[in-house]
């Protein structure tokens, strides 16, 4: 349980010291921060504010990221869920290589956003990762 504590505890610092990097220069560059978490390793995580978005770029170390399953899981766990209730709406995900997405956010609200990417990477670290043993599964209800 203590793990967890100090897992929630280390994204929300990376997420706000994202927006403390992000708030003093908005609109004219990006704040990057770096973090090691438990399941993905070594994450590194860019906020992009923009005028009607903000668009998030995060990297991580292991190689887990499927676009297509990602977007399954969070319509079956409560991310979906979250994100509606804080961002009015879904949105959208982009997801580059098995390392690399962007997730675009309809807000440019500082607060409204660090909260959804602390839930976001939490997310990420606990539930996307624990349900990484069911895709095998997932993709051969695809083929068939």
């Amino acid at each position: 349980m203590s793990a967890i504590k100090e897992a929630v505890v280390a994204i929300r610092t990376t997420v706000e010291k994202t927006w403390d990097i992000t708030v003093l220069r908005f609109g004219e560059s990006s704040g990057t921060v770096e973090r090691e978490l438990e399941n993905l390793g070594k994450i590194k995580i860019t906020a992009e504010p923009g005028a009607k978005e903000t668009v998030y770029l995060i990297e991580i170390e292991k190689p887990i990221l499927r676009g297509e399953y990602i977007a399954k899981i969070s319509k079956e766990s409560e991310l979906l869920q979250e994100e509606k209730k804080l961002l009015g709406r879904e949105s959208q995900v982009v997801v580059l290589s098995p390392t690399r997405m962007r997730w675009h956010l309809a807000s440019t609200d500082p607060k409204t956003c660090t909260e959804f990417a602390n839930l976001l990477l939490k997310w990420l670290n606990s539930t996307y990762v624990n349900s990484l043993s069911k895709i095998k599964e997932y993709e051969e209800s695809i083929l068939n």
